[in-house]
Formats: structure tokens, C-alpha cells, sequence
């Protein structure tokens, strides 16, 4: 009993990341776990100007307000992260693709009641507001995957009607429009952009059944055009079947991704909290406002 209180008391949900090579024989995922002030979830990872880096959503734990941070990749090790893209709404999911030889990012924005595109002036730590692509919607963690030079066929996961729905990216006029998609694929929210491997594309959906992010879901995307998308799914990867370098069991990991070199995941665990009830005070009066 006592024990229950003084995790209740001192103790919180976080989030961190692990990543680790994906040619590496071993299976072990190394760990980064946030730090006093934020959580670090939704990782995305890119190689560009030789380096390594991963992108997350950096959540503060006194206001739950998410940014964008960066961090560079060396070896099995994350660095520290800075933070890149701030506004005074919440922000998270780093989508990062490149087009046309600059660096962009279609982060989740709903909390704007929009889908926002930024674009990198200085990568991968200077970003601006490149176009506002749709207004008035609710749609966090979208996907997508270039079918052309130009345009690039995806899905959305709208808050509303809480269901996935398909999008269409053009990147030649900086628009963004809903779209009809037949075929099989899922509904369930995204957890990660789609990916190649071995030369199948991949996607991975959040299994939130039980809680939200509980696990992931791994599809083989078998055909994908501007018209159909046909999917199967291929495996399940929950935190218990993870292997971390701390030797601690892992729960909720709800975002995959990968660039070819690093794959990476976030996961949740207790954190300690000496402070815990002066921050949901924080938190609470920051959402009152």
C-alpha cells in the first residue's frame, strides 16, 4: 500500500527513445531517457551532411506543450537534444522528408486545427513556416509516401471521426487535399512513415485498443497507388519482446522509423518526480489559460 502511494505521489509517466544500427547482429536497442524537463517520444530519424540525427517531440513536463528537438547520432549514442521548432501550441511527430534537395517537415499541428509544412533554412537546426496546407482539420501522425517527382499519396489520423483517412501531398504547388483510397489498408493511427526493406515498403499502426500507443502493429504494404493501397500484416512488436541496454523491460513503444542505417523507437516507463505535485499544478493552470 505504501508503495502505491509514494509512486503515486513521486512517480509519472514518461517517454524516451532508443535506437540502434539496423545491420547490427545484436538485437539490443540503446536507450535515451529524457531529461528533468522534457519527455522525448515519436523519434524520426535521417542521414544527411554525413551525419546521423534523430528528431523527436520534445514534451516539457510542466506545461505539456510539445516542441520539435534534434539531437545528433554517434555510434549507439543520442546527444543532447536542441530544441528546433517552438510555437505556443502543442507539437509533435517530426514527419521529415526531403524534396527537391531541402529539407522539410510535416509535424503533427492539430492542436492548431491545421496541417503546417516547415521548411529547414539552416538543417537541421534553423526551421520556418513553409505553408499552411489544410485549415479547420484535426488530423495528427500522417504518413506519407512519394508515388511521383511530385506528389505523394498518405493517410491521416483525424481526431474526430477517430479513423485514418487518405490524404494527397503536392509538393509542386504546397498543397495538401483529401482523397479517396480503395483496397484493405488499416484505419488504426499511424506510428511511423512508411519505409523499404529488402525492397517491400512497410508501415507500421498504433494498436490502441487497450490505452493509447499500447503497441504496434507491422504491415507489408503489397500495392500502393494514387487509387489502391492493399496491406497484410506481418508481425506485432510490443515492449516486451524488446531488448533494451539497461536490461529493463520496456512498455508502450507506439512509434517505429527508420532511414536505412538507425532504426528507432520510443517507449514509456515510471519516472521519478521529486516535484511531481508542483508540475501538474503548472500543468493544470497553463490549460486553464
Amino acid at each position: 500500500m505504501m508503495n502505491r502511494w509514494i509512486d503515486k505521489i513521486l512517480y509519472d509517466d514518461a517517454y524516451g527513445i532508443a535506437l540502434r544500427r539496423r545491420d547490427a547482429k545484436e538485437e539490443v536497442f540503446y536507450t535515451r531517457y529524457p531529461d528533468a524537463k522534457y519527455w522525448y517520444a515519436d523519434p524520426f530519424v535521417c542521414h544527411a551532411n554525413g551525419k546521423e540525427y534523430v528528431f523527436v517531440e520534445a514534451l516539457e513536463y510542466y506545461n505539456g506543450l510539445g516542441r520539435i528537438a534534434v539531437a545528433e547520432v554517434v555510434g549507439n549514442t543520442v546527444g543532447a537534444f536542441r530544441i528546433v521548432i517552438q510555437e505556443d501550441f502543442h507539437l509533435s511527430f517530426p514527419n521529415i522528408f526531403q524534396y527537391d534537395n531541402i529539407w522539410y517537415m510535416l509535424p503533427e499541428t492539430s492542436a492548431a486545427g491545421q496541417m503546417r509544412l516547415y521548411k529547414a533554412t539552416n538543417f537541421p537546426y534553423e526551421w520556418e513556416l513553409d505553408t499552411i496546407l489544410l485549415d479547420q482539420v484535426k488530423y495528427v501522425d500522417t504518413i506519407f509516401h512519394f508515388l511521383s517527382d511530385t506528389k505523394a499519396i498518405g493517410l491521416a489520423y483525424d481526431l474526430e471521426i477517430k479513423k485514418a483517412v487518405p490524404i494527397l501531398l503536392d509538393m509542386k504547388e504546397k498543397k495538401m487535399s483529401k482523397t479517396e483510397l480503395e483496397g484493405n489498408y488499416s484505419l488504426e493511427r499511424p506510428g511511423g512513415a512508411i519505409y523499404e526493406k529488402k525492397g517491400k515498403r512497410y508501415r507500421v499502426v498504433q494498436d490502441c485498443v487497450r490505452c493509447y500507443g499500447d503497441y504496434l502493429h507491422f504491415l507489408n504494404v503489397q500495392e500502393l497507388s494514387f487509387e489502391k493501397m492493399m496491406e497484410e500484416e506481418v508481425f506485432i512488436r510490443r515492449g516486451m519482446e524488446v531488448v533494451f541496454d539497461d536490461g529493463k523491460q520496456k512498455e508502450y513503444i507506439h512509434t517505429y522509423n527508420t532511414d536505412g542505417v538507425y532504426e528507432v523507437i520510443d517507449f514509456r516507463y515510471r519516472k521519478f518526480y521529486p516535484l511531481k505535485a508542483l508540475a501538474r499544478f503548472l500543468w493544470r493552470f497553463h490549460v486553464s489559460q
